[in-house]
């Protein structure tokens, strides 16, 4: 399955700037879940708690850079304030259990294939999941 994720990066002066990915204050992964038919113009809001991952960024030479990003499928919670509260639970069983398959998958991996710069301060990055 193919991904894309935009990377607004961070100021620097090396050739190559390493960077950890992990859950910090203030930062977040999160994935949104737009609904159809009936619930159309709703989403699902789910914020996993346990990810992890490493930049490798090239300034120079965008193309040589690389990002490896993986998500603990369990971590995922339903942050949705639209939903009752007593669904809340009910709405992350199903995304973790049957969506995401977490006993099956427990992680997530992203691996880049392809940076490309689409302006100065914005690249595009293609990559695998699995």
């Amino acid at each position: 399955m193919q991904a894309l994720f935009l990377l607004l990066p961070w100021a620097v002066a090396a050739q190559t700037a390493r960077y950890n990915i992990r859950p910090m204050q203030g930062n977040r992964f999160a994935l949104e879940v737009f609904k159809s038919k009936l619930w159309e113009g709703r989403k699902h809001t789910f914020l996993f708690d346990r990810f992890s991952g490493s930049l490798a960024f090239d300034r120079e030479r965008p193309e040589r850079s690389s990002v490896r990003f993986v998500v603990e499928s369990a971590s995922a919670r339903c942050v949705d304030d639209w939903v009752k509260p007593d669904q809340l639970k009910d709405v992350e069983r199903a995304a973790v259990r049957e969506t995401m398959a977490a006993a099956a998958y427990p992680e997530i991996l992203f691996q880049s294939t392809t940076i490309t710069m689409e302006s100065p301060d914005r690249y595009e990055v293609r990559g695998l999941l699995y």
